[in-house]
């Protein structure tokens, strides 16, 4: 039985002797009550790629269609790439994880495809109080659900990662975490139960500190991890970490790569060559006791491209694919090949070996996408218009040229694949995917129509009330890692888990929730500890003028005592 009742708003002219007078002629005040328990059941969310996004990967299948993997607010899905002239039969869209009536049970913040049909996540681990950790997925059907065992994670008990700074590329992962560590994971060993993981040093071998991290950028063959980070006078540097893999263990070499004279950002490793932009050739028009390069306020921003090189003899700029061609012609007939070496990386004297590639303008450039052989490809800004460009030898020996390849108009975001075949851009919500190759890149410039992953329509499905216990156990986590105190305050950190735990189940709305992480962080006695939340919805849907009517009616029973 449900029990109800109207609200009418009353003057004066109605009440008379304390009675009330012509009632019929009321109107009820239109209040919208929602019950708690709306607020628990499943709630399907429509995807919106820049603001659920967390991460992307692309991968070319065996029968020839591109995949892509999305990790959309703790989900991730594997969808085809399509194009509008392609063919309608695609394969179907995936959802990786977690399961059916599982979404909030388990937060998935990044992935990458190790084959089409297995994939690396880093997720967190509700059995270990919500600690990041490692896991193998299979595309083939959705993880962490109801009816199938939980996935046991190759790696667990991790600090908090830095999830923009993952790099993987070759069986190999590195990451950051909240105590400044790099650290690097083998997977050529999970299959059969071992775990390379090693913590990187702290200092390179020029004596720099190796921390404030700002990226990191694996070599594809695994050999090689570009760290980017911030010198002692907080100019930004690179320091290149040699791996090698001996006695089931990974021994480091540090070695600086670029001056701390200036700043080094965005590292791209090709295959013996490393690129990035950097700061070193501006100088201010402001005359300064303290140099040309004190940041005044005319100080300059542009940046310029550098190339350093691994190898004794690298491969600097541009093969022509056409050349390419001929050759596998004249070896297709007989000509006999001659046996590439293995590549031997020179990393002596590396901060002394860089230059710039004067062939490209410096200007306002935003991002490498691709740095090879054959072809420089870049995001910049010219004309306050975004742009990618490319610069490849048109004729052999000759100086590389300038194509303006697409404008990057109403363009949100822009990245690079994993195996770095492929990068892709965010616009008018749609993941735009293209080939890192010259062919594709010139049919660009042609206006040929990109590929695009395959979202539409596409939707999160979320249970509030296990969202809420994950939040919770975010919540306490954060804290457990980024609390100035490592021994907060004193107080037994694992123990308040527990302690409120009980009240998160109880919790029939984010107001709730809220009011559990305030108790909950009110234990560390810190001034400087706040809880911000956003709820789906208010308890009550009604406008400001029905709120105040119905404040006025109780300032007016007020009154009358």
């Amino acid at each position: 039985m449900r029990v109800g009742a109207d609200l009418f708003f009353l003057k004066k002219d109605h009440i008379v002797n304390q009675h009330l007078i012509d009632i019929e002629s009321l109107a009820p005040i239109r209040i919208n009550v929602r019950s708690d328990f709306n607020n628990l059941q499943e709630r399907i969310i429509p995807v919106n790629l820049l603001r659920h996004m967390t991460s992307v990967d692309v991968i070319n299948t065996q029968y020839g269609q591109i995949n892509s993997l999305l990790t959309l607010r703790g989900q991730l899905f594997s969808v085809p790439t399509i194009s509008d002239a392609s063919s309608p039969y695609q394969s179907r869209r995936r959802k990786v994880g977690p399961g059916s009536r599982m979404g909030g049970f388990t937060r998935i913040l990044w992935s990458g495809y190790v084959t089409p049909d297995l994939v690396l996540a880093l997720a967190t681990d509700h059995s270990n109080m919500g600690s990041h950790a490692w896991y193998l997925l299979e595309t083939s059907g959705p993880s962490f659900s109801v009816a199938e065992p939980e996935p046991t994670p190759i790696l667990t008990n991790i600090t908090s990662v830095y999830v923009e700074m993952i790099a993987f590329c070759n069986l190999l992962v590195a990451w950051t975490d909240t105590d400044g560590d790099v650290h690097v994971m083998d997977l050529q060993e999970v299959v059969n139960g071992t775990v390379l993981h090693s913590v990187l040093p702290k200092v390179n071998n020029l004596g720099s500190p190796v921390a404030a991290i700002y990226g990191l950028e694996l070599h594809v063959n695994g050999d090689l991890l570009a760290i980017t980070h911030a010198a002692k006078n907080s100019f930004v540097i690179v320091t290149l970490a040699k791996l090698t893999k001996s006695d089931g263990d990974i021994e480091v070499d540090m070695v600086q790569a670029t001056s701390d004279n200036y700043n080094s950002v965005d590292v791209f490793l090709s295959e013996d060559t490393m690129y990035f932009f950097s700061d070193q050739d501006i100088v201010n028009d402001v005359s300064s006791p303290w140099g040309t390069r004190a940041p005044m306020p005319h100080f300059e921003k542009p940046l310029s491209v550098y190339a350093l090189p691994l190898t004794s003899n690298p491969d600097l700029m541009v093969t022509i694919p056409e050349l390419n061609k001929n050759l596998a012609e004249e070896n297709a007939e007989g000509t006999e090949l001659v046996e590439t070496s293995p590549l031997v990386f020179e990393l002596s004297n590396l901060v002394q070996r860089s230059y710039r590639l004067s062939f490209i303008p410096s200007g306002n450039h935003f991002k490498i996408l691709t740095a090879n052989s054959g072809l420089i490809l870049l995001g910049t800004v010219q004309g306050g218009n975004a742009m990618i460009i490319a610069w490849f030898e048109k004729i052999p020996g000759s100086l590389p040229i300038e194509v303006p390849i697409v404008s990057l108009d109403g363009v949100e975001y822009a990245g690079v694949t994993n195996n770095r075949a492929y990068f892709y851009l965010i616009k008018n919500d749609k993941l735009f995917v293209y080939e890192n190759s010259l062919e594709e890149v010139m049919q660009l410039s042609e206006g040929i129509q990109p590929y695009y992953a395959h979202t539409a329509n596409l939707a999160l499905h979320i249970q509030p009330q296990l969202e809420y216990m994950q939040m919770y156990t975010d919540a306490w986590r954060l804290l457990r890692d980024y609390f100035y105190d490592k021994n907060m305050h004193g107080v037994d950190w694992p123990n308040i888990f527990y302690r409120y735990l009980p009240l998160v189940k109880r919790c029939a709305k984010r107001e709730d929730l809220d009011d559990v992480l305030r108790y909950m962080s009110s234990e560390l006695s810190a001034l400087h500890v706040f809880v911000y939340g956003k709820s789906f919805g208010g308890v009550f849907d009604v406008c400001r003028s029905l709120i105040i009517e119905v404040l006025t009616i109780l300032l007016f029973f007020d009154e009358r005592g």
